[in-house]
């Protein structure tokens, strides 16, 4: 915001099919917030929606100097930037629907690394102290294969680099230690949530999704397409989703 005021013209790039920002305040908060520096203000509701950080879909500058109505799914009349360079096709079409009249395609890679490139491995999973065990297992699994087959756990090799994200930040937590017991050159800040690599990307990305059983919530995965979008867009040639899967499908996630 200082940077901004000092500006007589500002231009704001951004993603808002990617992951939006977390606002840690609670309701009462936010409430007191809409109140005092907006309705006493002689401002309105719809001013709130439009302009404030806390609202819920419209939290990003780049909504706002959009113009962003402040209604779900509005994304304003910003300039939308079509080519894209990082993921190779089959990668970046999973998640082109999320964009209307779809990306331009303008990625360069080489045709013989590993196909196909979006992989499902199913694991029957379980829950115990807030983590997926059997998922871990499978990931471990799934990186030794990978280590076989040409790809890197060395944080430096940027062209073979694999990346391990959960959305959920006890299953991230646990991964990480597994991994980086199990390889001691596999870099912690490679392993995380899906909210720690906003911005980055790896040639191989493998996603541990935790949820496993039809009683359990698939909302925070189901809500909006930003972070299955952003999950998936991180890996360059090859991700991998490892749960169970009969459930990720019937949950909707799958779709």
């Amino acid at each position: 915001f200082p940077l901004l005021v000092r500006s007589k013209l500002a231009v704001v790039a951004g993603d808002p099919k990617q992951i939006e920002p977390i606002i840690n305040l609670c309701d009462d908060t936010i409430k007191q917030y809409l109140k005092t520096a907006f309705l006493e203000q002689g401002m309105t509701n719809e001013d709130y929606y439009r302009y404030a950080p806390t609202a819920k879909y419209t939290a990003t500058a780049y909504h706002r100097a959009a113009g962003a109505n402040g209604t779900e799914g509005d994304l304003g009349t910003g300039i939308v930037l079509r080519n894209h360079y990082r993921c190779v096709a089959p990668i970046i079409q999973f998640c082109s629907p999320n964009y209307k009249d779809g990306l331009q395609i303008l990625s360069n890679y080489d045709s013989s690394t590993q196909q196909p490139h979006l992989l499902a491995y199913h694991v029957q999973g379980s829950h115990i102290n807030n983590t997926n065990p059997e998922e871990i297992d499978a990931v471990e699994k799934a990186i030794a294969f990978l280590l076989e087959n040409g790809y890197s756990t060395e944080e430096d090799d940027t062209n073979k680099a694999i990346g391990v994200m959960s959305p959920f930040t006890r299953q991230a937590n646990a991964l990480r230690y597994r991994l980086t017991n199990r390889w001691q050159n596999f870099s912690w800040d490679d392993i995380g949530t899906v909210h720690t690599f906003q911005g980055g990307e790896k040639a191989a990305i493998i996603l541990s999704p935790y949820q496993c059983h039809q009683e359990h919530s698939f909302w925070f995965l189901n809500r909006k397409p930003n972070l299955l979008n952003t999950a998936v867009s991180r890996a360059r040639e090859l991700f991998v989703l490892v749960g169970n899967l009969e459930e990720i499908k019937t949950s909707g996630w799958g779709n």
